[in-house]
């Protein structure tokens, strides 16, 4: 009875196990119809009979256990913020120091060999051959049944051969002596074995490492990212840059570009000599305000007649090249290292800009595209002076088709603002003297000295005059000025610090005019200490001035 217990006890659980949990949730029999328990429920919906209204209201608890089973799920995980623009560019670049390396590395910037020329002389060779092999073929019925019958003889004492070896004896000995002569013949044949040694030998030499691939240059500075120049992160941006850092569209772009490099010889084309006649259509001169170098375009010098003719004529090819020279020029002023400026500011004066004639236009679409392709994001800015009433017309007509992008490198000037938008661009001092500026070509009488830029507004109506002081006796003092603006009167005298001293006029009260050809320059040798004074007299104008001049003293 003692193992009978036992059994009952292990069994006992058994099925109690299934309805541990719910059991005890549930209400117990007893309960009122209005709140049946679970179980029941759910057995009266898998049978399918009709539950009552008040049913649907009984099933909400267990929704709501749903519901804290719902909750008790972990929280799904926040999603990542949005990527930054400047992190996007950074996942940019690094994919496109990958694909500019595999680039290399499938030669894909050399260019491909020219199409090997046409093979003429087989083809010749050939036809004869053929005509030789017709004139073989048997030319009638009658000759082709001839040799059908000889062929049928020649089968006949062929086979009759063949039979008659089989009945004499001696025939196994003549074959043990041939297979005896054939083996010594089989047995020097050692050819297999080398030839299967060569063949395991050539992919040892296959296995040895491979050399890696030649680098590909721009402007001196190595494409692969694995040679750690940081110029060189400078150069793929600018192509990303370009082309909105869709990786794609910048390693074709930069293809293209390093291919025609090559066809166009551009790395050799600052040692060549091009003439001197299309120097006055362009020029470097100085830097702005952010150290990039500044490149003058001037146009009206084609109102020659000679140069027209040459630039939009027979000439056209030697002018673009000319003018990628003078780009390659202000490429090798540029550093391009991540923390310098790396790009030029381009000033295009249009005053006297020829009618933009078709072929005009032509020539100079031809240079636009160049520079465009081939040297990407290396122009901050491109500032238009000068700019007559028809090229502002064809600039509203343009403004529809460019980007924002290309929009914001774009300043536009009317004449006689030209003065005003560069300084703002540029210092006074670097400005040529042609465009209102104090710059002056191959000058040294500033280089070097300690000789600040001083702007003087000078309202309507008003007066002002500016003090140079010379301290010692015998000294000279020079001095620019500069008006920007419309004409003001001006004039300069020197008065000794000695008191009964004698002033001495210098210049005498005159009108300037801000389309003065030159800034006006000027010195003057003090015999004793004493001061330079500048008279600026705004008094007759109804418009604000502005006058900037610099000097300085040097000690006899």
């Amino acid at each position: 009875m003692a193992a009978e217990d036992v059994t009952e006890v292990t069994k006992s659980p058994e099925p109690v196990a299934p309805a541990e949990e719910p059991v005890k949730e549930s209400s117990p029999p007893e309960a009122p119809a209005p709140a049946p328990p679970a179980p029941a429920g759910e057995a009266v919906a898998k049978e399918g009979e009709e539950a009552p209204a008040k049913e649907g209201g009984e099933e909400a608890p267990a929704k709501e256990e749903g519901g804290d089973v719902a909750a008790a799920k972990p929280a799904a995980p926040p999603k990542p913020p949005k990527p930054t623009k400047e992190e996007l560019e950074k996942k940019a670049l690094e994919e496109f120091k990958l694909k500019v390396a595999e680039a290399i590395k499938a030669n894909a910037f050399v260019p491909p060999p020219p199409p090997p020329p046409p093979k003429e002389e087989p083809a010749k060779e050939e036809e004869p051959k053929e005509g030789v092999a017709k004139e073989e073929e048997p030319k009638d019925a009658a000759a082709a049944a001839t040799t059908e019958v000889a062929e049928t003889k020649k089968l006949d004492e062929e086979a009759a051969e063949e039979k008659a070896p089989e009945e004499p004896a001696p025939a196994p000995a003549a074959v043990e002596s041939s297979e005896k002569a054939v083996e010594p013949a089989v047995e020097p044949v050692a050819a297999p074995p080398a030839a299967e040694e060569k063949i395991e030998e050539e992919p040892k030499a296959a296995e040895e490492p491979e050399t890696p691939p030649e680098d590909v240059f721009l402007w001196g500075i190595p494409l692969l990212h694995t040679e750690g120049d940081e110029r060189t992160d400078v150069i793929l941006g600018k192509f990303l840059k370009a082309r909105d850092f869709k990786v794609s569209q910048a390693l074709a772009m930069l293809k293209n570009c390093v291919l025609w490099r090559k066809s166009f010889k551009a790395d050799e084309i600052l040692d060549e000599e091009l003439g001197a006649d299309f120097d006055g259509m362009a020029f470097m001169f100085g830097e702005d305000k952010e150290g990039h170098p500044v490149c003058y375009n001037v146009f009206g010098v084609l109102q020659d007649k000679d140069l027209y003719s040459k630039v939009f004529g027979d000439d056209a090819a030697r002018f673009l090249r000319w003018r990628v020279q003078l780009q390659e020029k202000g490429v090798k002023m540029l550093k391009l290292e991540p923390s310098t400026p790396n790009a030029l500011l381009q000033v295009i004066d249009l005053k006297n800009a020829p009618w933009p004639a078709k072929k005009v236009r032509s020539v100079l679409l031809k240079a636009i595209s160049l520079l465009q392709d081939n040297y990407p994001e290396l122009v901050i800015k491109n500032v238009f002076i000068n700019v007559p009433w028809y090229y502002s017309a064809v600039f509203s007509l343009l403004s529809p088709f460019l980007t924002q992008h290309q929009k914001n490198k774009f300043v536009v000037t009317r004449l006689g603002k030209s003065t005003e938008a560069l300084f703002k661009l540029i210092s006074p001092e670097k400005v040529p003297i042609q465009y209102g500026g104090l710059g002056r070509a191959g000058d040294d009488e500033f280089s070097g000295a300690d000789a600040p830029v001083t702007e003087l507004p000078i309202k309507a109506g008003e007066k002002k005059t500016v003090e140079l002081a010379v301290t010692t006796g015998g000294s000279s003092i020079t001095w620019d000025l500069v008006v920007v603006g419309s004409e003001v009167s001006y004039g300069a005298e020197f008065q000794p610090d000695q008191e009964g001293g004698y002033t001495t006029i210098i210049e005498k009260t005159k009108k300037i005019s801000a389309q003065l050809e030159e800034p006006i320059r000027n010195s003057f040798k003090a015999s004793e200490p004493g001061k330079v004074v500048l008279s600026i007299d705004n008094s007759l104008s109804k418009k604000k001035k502005s006058v900037v001049y610099r000097h300085i003293v040097k000690a006899a």
